[in-house]
């Protein structure tokens, strides 16, 4: 996070006026409604918006969150500082705009229902913990914990997909984001030039993507090969986000606070076809209580052969901008060469993409691993839908939040249309 631009930003008032309450029910009074949202993130807004186009349709939308404009200072609602108040360590106090979730140490990196129904949008970490404090989900997890059992459903919080990606860092002879941190005078031109016209670098979008299938899969094993199989042919491997600063390690961010008058930049792979799933489960009844997250990152052989192919593709990248590049690869450095030594600075330097998925999986009835069916209704439970990218059967390539405005909107026009 670039706190010095933040700093700058959370002192500055909306010119549009005053940000409501948090609250917009009234104290004391019971209402009722017909849909009960559960989540006001991408799938929730969207699914509320389109049921209340049909006036007789009461929605009511419950989050736990606040409004970011107010809770991070105006930093978040910029388009090149959409990451500002996201950490990666764990021994940081969270923002209020990061859940602060962290998942368990990585061996590989080292009421009432409403009159017609509830609809879960509490993400892929938040909407398993709901159902299995609920009721609904493993058996033994409610027999540990002690939960009256509703729906036997072995599927809730497996299947986790989530892509994970790391890559080498440059001295560049371009401005990047690196002088934010650096140079005081340049984020005060920045900021100003965002704050009186909405111009300037803070205006980029967050970032850019770009993916392929490896050109050169013939140097992967034979097992690996077949592994990969697992996806369609024209599914790419590897994805290549460019990042316009020094990354350094996720887990000691100080690493990643280069003070020394140069720009840097980063090209990130990414997987793109994990074959890796992770698992989330609960730690008590209490909702307050953050699950327990596994993402089980590289734990399959073939991702830890594709995360080498793709980082070594990055390099190749690299190796042709040398008119950009100024001096040697600064991060992990020349001298680390070999498989081992990349794989070791893979699992010392990878980062998640939040784009955790699938945990709530569609499919069909009778499949055991299944948590809702093909309209996002829970197996075994009358009135109840998962509708975000938990119910994902699996992470599609790409970016994931257009897919989850689609499902939404396809679970909306469902509903509306009487066809459940």
């Amino acid at each position: 996070m670039h706190l010095f631009l933040v700093l700058i930003l959370a002192a500055i008032t909306l010119v549009a006026g005053e940000i409501p309450g948090y609250s917009f029910g009234v104290a004391n009074q019971n209402e009722t409604f017909d849909f009960v949202i559960i989540g006001g993130g991408t799938a929730g807004l969207t699914i509320a918006a389109r049921l209340v186009e049909a006036t007789s349709n009461r929605v009511a939308i419950i989050e736990a969150g606040g409004f970011y404009e107010v809770d991070s200072g105006s930093a978040s609602e910029i388009p090149g500082e959409a990451f500002a108040g996201v950490n990666t360590d764990p021994t940081d106090i969270p923002s209020k705009v990061d859940w602060g979730f962290v998942t368990t140490p990585q061996l590989a990196l080292g009421g009432r229902d409403a009159r017609k129904e509830v609809i879960l949008s509490a993400g892929a970490f938040q909407s398993p913990q709901l159902l299995m404090v609920s009721g609904i989900g493993p058996s033994h997890t409610m027999k540990q914990y002690n939960i009256s059992l509703i729906s036997h459903l072995p599927g809730v919080g497996q299947n986790m997909w989530d892509n994970f990606f790391f890559g080498p860092s440059y001295r560049v002879n371009v401005v990047t984001d690196s002088q934010i941190s650096q140079n005081p005078q340049y984020t005060a031109q920045i900021t100003a030039q965002y704050i009186n016209n909405q111009s300037g670098p803070l205006t980029y979008a967050a970032g850019y993507a770009g993916y392929e299938k490896l050109p050169y899969r013939s140097n992967l094993s034979a097992s690996t090969n077949t592994s990969l199989t697992y996806f369609p042919p024209d599914w790419p491997e590897i994805g290549y986000l460019p990042i316009e600063v020094y990354t350094g390690y996720p887990s000691q961010p100080a690493t990643a606070m280069l003070n020394d008058g140069f720009n840097y930049g980063t090209i990130y792979a990414d997987l793109i076809a994990p074959l890796s799933r992770g698992n989330v489960t609960i730690k008590s009844t209490d909702t307050s209580d953050l699950p327990i997250i596994s993402p089980n990152w590289l734990s399959h052989p073939a991702d830890v052969e594709v995360a080498i192919a793709g980082f070594k593709r990055a390099r190749q990248i690299f190796e042709n901008m040398a008119n950009i590049t100024i001096g040697p690869e600064k991060l992990p450095g020349p001298a680390v060469q070999t498989d081992d030594d990349i794989l070791t600075f893979i699992r010392q330097s990878g980062s998640q993409q939040y784009h955790a998925s699938a945990t709530c999986a569609m499919g069909k009835a009778g499949d055991v691993n299944a948590v809702v069916d093909s309209q996002a209704r829970v197996f075994g439970v009358r009135g109840l839908r998962v509708v975000d990218a938990s119910a994902f059967p699996f992470l599609p390539p790409g970016l994931p939040q257009s897919t989850v405005y689609m499902l939404a909107e396809k679970i909306a026009d469902d509903i509306k249309r009487g066809r459940s």
